[in-house]
């Protein structure tokens, strides 16, 4: 298997601060953060990472394939999504459009296998290929999310009810 080791041809640069992969994770950390807020009990917004994994082509990536070692999925694509996880709090993402050595990432493995079981993401998002269990299992990721906002609590116990209402300070 090759290596496509060029960021412009892997990356959508573009979209994030750098080549550098920790950079990137640290900066994701501080936004997800940023985000959902300090609470430990509520967000005030959701943070949904996108795209998981090497979406790198606007025009063709519904049917491009990156294609790299798992060593570089490690230390290198994944590191950013990995850092705003299990660091910064993030609880959902997108599967990007592209295959991933030929799998593409809406049905791919590693979205169940690495990013809920490893990561411990909550997901909002799920392959298009589901199963039954996945249909049962969707429900409960947009629960947790609406419980983490406080919508089913009085809002005098939410910190972030009182956000865009009149009378109130701009967030």
């Amino acid at each position: 298997m090759r290596s496509n080791w060029d960021p412009a041809l892997i990356r959508r640069v573009a979209e994030v601060q750098g080549e550098d992969a920790f950079f990137d994770g640290t900066m994701s950390i501080a936004f997800v953060q940023g985000l959902q807020g300090t609470d430990p009990k509520y967000w005030k917004t959701a943070s949904l990472q996108k795209h998981f994994l090497a979406n790198s082509n606007e025009t063709t990536s519904g049917g491009s394939s990156s294609d790299f070692y798992p060593r570089l999925f490690r230390e290198y694509y994944s590191l950013p999504f990995r850092m705003a996880f299990e660091q910064g709090g993030a609880r959902s993402f997108m599967a990007s459009y592209n295959a991933w050595n030929h799998v593409p990432m809406t049905v791919s493995p590693v979205l169940s296998s690495i990013a809920a079981k490893q990561w411990g993401r909550m997901g909002l998002s799920l392959p298009t290929r589901r199963t039954e269990s996945d249909l049962d299992a969707a429900p409960r990721g947009k629960l947790r999310t609406v419980i983490r906002f406080g919508l089913p609590d009085p809002s005098a116990r939410v910190p972030y009810s009182q956000i865009g209402l009149a009378g109130e300070p701009e967030p």
